[in-house]
């Protein structure tokens, strides 16, 4: 026999479910209708480059966005040249490929939130921001073009979800919070793989310092579980950014970033 428990939480899991659906729908409709702007088409030709093995395009921007429009650029190619012509409605354009990985994660996003701002605020406030993220213009829009951000994001509230839940469970060492960690660094390494901002994994350090009228959520952390954390979170940024290494980006990167450095100062002489 169900209690009300359990039908409240099958009808908000349902109710996430379709959320996730209709922030697919609004994302992904008609998604071609607009033409790569000069960003974009730098990421398809970056990810054409990628399935051919070559890493050195786009190098300034890390990798992950590209290796998942690569994916999607793979699956496309075998859909159009084995299933439909060039004329066909069905047709996978650069348009949809570049963009799709975003709209993914975007649709995803309003799960992420759901469970974020639940934990904060409890479940009504995290229904409503599930419901003003699937439905926002602006979030739809942005998830709509093939930018970093939306992958930002999305990983960043996962990897803070993932930690505020490894402190809520209490000071007690137990394996599923030693996991929760080593997920929230996994996703914080992924978080620098979309765009680098490493300080927001200051920020998230920085929020919970400042807990301090709830010790039971602010014990310290044991070196150990810091150490995998740490190791969870550098080990996922290089495999999701390898390229990052390579002497010839390395020599790049130090050039491009020299040369930003060179016209600030000269912006700030004047």
């Amino acid at each position: 026999m169900l209690t009300n428990e359990m039908i409240k939480n099958r009808t908000h899991i349902i109710a996430l479910l379709a959320l996730v659906l209709i922030a697919f729908s609004f994302r992904v409709y008609k998604l071609d209708a607009v033409g790569l702007s000069f960003d974009e088409s730098h990421k398809i030709q970056a990810a054409r480059l990628y399935r051919n093995g070559d890493f050195s395009g786009n190098i300034e921007h890390p990798m992950l966005m590209k290796t998942l429009i690569a994916f999607t650029l793979v699956s496309a190619d075998y859909w159009n040249k084995a299933f439909v012509s060039p004329e066909s409605p069905f047709f996978i354009s650069d348009e949809t490929i570049t963009r799709l990985p975003n709209v993914v994660f975007g649709a995803l996003m309003t799960l992420v939130l759901f469970l974020f701002a639940k934990e904060m605020f409890g479940k009504t406030i995290g229904m409503i921001t599930a419901v003003l993220w699937a439905t926002g213009i602006n979030a739809i829009s942005f998830n709509r073009i093939a930018k970093e951000d939306t992958l930002l994001v999305f990983f960043t509230f996962l990897a803070y979800y993932l930690f505020w839940k490894a402190k809520f469970l209490g000071p007690v060492e137990t394996k599923f919070r030693e996991r929760l960690y080593i997920a929230s660094g996994v996703s914080f390494g992924l978080m620098m793989a979309s765009k680098y901002f490493p300080h927001y994994l200051g920020l998230n350090y920085l929020f919970h310092y400042t807990r301090k009228h709830e010790p039971q959520a602010n014990y310290r952390i044991s070196k150990e579980i810091v150490s995998k954390f740490f190791v969870a979170l550098f080990l996922a940024f290089v495999i999701a950014n390898p390229s990052l290494f390579l002497p010839s980006n390395i020599s790049y990167l130090f050039s491009y970033w020299f040369y930003f450095l060179c016209v600030l100062c000269g912006l700030c002489g004047k």
